[in-house]
């Protein structure tokens, strides 16, 4: 089976290949800067490159040589974080970390699957000598990214299996694209190594994917959407939970006091066809008062279209509905105006 996963992944990387017009033959690639692999305790001699780790700082961790402000630096801190958490963690459980965290939602929908020895997309030879490895990569980017969190026997092996990767890898293997930059790690028995762009894709601010409700300024529904995209420009990871309590005890709701509770992923009076694709669904009433309004918070899965989700799943008469990324606002009975 893992084989076959294996030439899926490879199909999907010829596939890439494929779908480029032309390649840039002058493009320039920026390999790992450093001569051999040191530990967190040594010094490099692209000093511009080193950095000290509030993630992990011991004898355990091999720390890339990356600015903190890069987003290999973001993946590193969320893998030794974990591996420190649990020292006998699954690799697809490191890399689901990864994917759940803010690092990682950047990416959007994402492969994740284990991988077998031998060929690895993103090296230009054989990879072998590792006990388990899990590789995650988006389904669909417009930039060059490929991460692996690879689990060794024991950790006498890994500057050794480190020194592979960094002499095998290949920035340039979409062939029309190319990777920015390369970070490896290594925490225990366990190694990261990620090819991606500088800088994450912005998740936040002018870069986020926001959907706009249809309703008119001055109506309890636009007073209550204004505070939910400025409370999610300024923490875009939120998710559903987190932002039905943020609303619920916000000024701009007309409730003196409001209950947030769970709703089951089924359809209800509201939102119809079972909501598939839904992560979560929290409502927001009126606790002990008589109000019609009503509103939902849905976080959906990455790499879902929001607005044609929403048009299937968000139905009613007076609905108002609007997102910031994958987040969701839903709003019945919001069509008042504000007294």
């Amino acid at each position: 089976m893992k084989k076959i996963l294996a030439l899926i992944l490879a199909s999907l990387m010829l596939f890439a290949v494929a779908a480029c017009d032309a390649v840039d033959e002058e493009t320039t690639t920026d390999e790992i800067t450093t001569d051999e692999i040191t530990t967190n305790e040594a010094t490099t001699e692209n000093e511009e490159t080193t950095v000290e780790t509030d993630a992990v700082v011991d004898s355990n961790a091999i720390v890339p040589s990356v600015g903190e402000d890069t987003w290999g630096y973001a993946f590193w801190k969320v893998f030794s974080e974990s591996v420190k958490a649990n020292p006998e963690i699954a690799t697809g459980e490191i890399a689901y970390n990864i994917l759940m965290s803010e690092a990682g939602q950047a990416l959007g929908f994402c492969e994740n699957m284990e991988m077998p020895e031998g060929f690895l997309p993103g090296f230009s030879a054989d990879i072998t000598g590792f006990k388990s490895a899990t590789v995650f990569t988006p389904a669909a980017a417009g930039y060059a990214f490929m991460g692996y969190v690879f689990e060794l026997e024991d950790s006498s092996k890994v500057t050794e299996f480190m020194q592979t990767l960094e002499a095998n890898h290949d920035l340039r293997w979409m062939v029309c694209m190319t990777a920015e930059m390369a970070t490896m790690g290594a925490y225990n028995n366990y190694v990261l190594f990620v090819m991606s762009p500088t800088n994450m894709p912005g998740v936040g601010g002018a870069d986020a994917e926001i959907l706009y409700p249809d309703v008119d300024d001055g109506t309890y529904g636009a007073e209550i959407w204004n505070f939910f995209e400025q409370a999610m420009n300024e923490n875009p990871s939120a998710m559903a939970e987190e932002m039905a309590y943020a609303v619920a005890y916000s000024p701009v709701v007309p409730f003196n006091m409001a209950a947030v509770n769970p709703v089951e992923i089924a359809a209800n009076e509201h939102l119809t066809n079972g909501l598939d694709g839904a992560e979560a669904v929290f409502s927001v009433t009126a606790d002990g008062e008589e109000s019609d309004l009503v509103i939902y918070l849905i976080t959906i899965e990455l790499g879902l279209d929001v607005a044609n989700w929403s048009s299937y799943y968000v139905t009613g008469e007076g609905v108002v509905y609007g997102a910031y990324n994958n987040t969701i606002i839903v709003m019945y009975n919001a069509t008042d105006y504000v007294q």
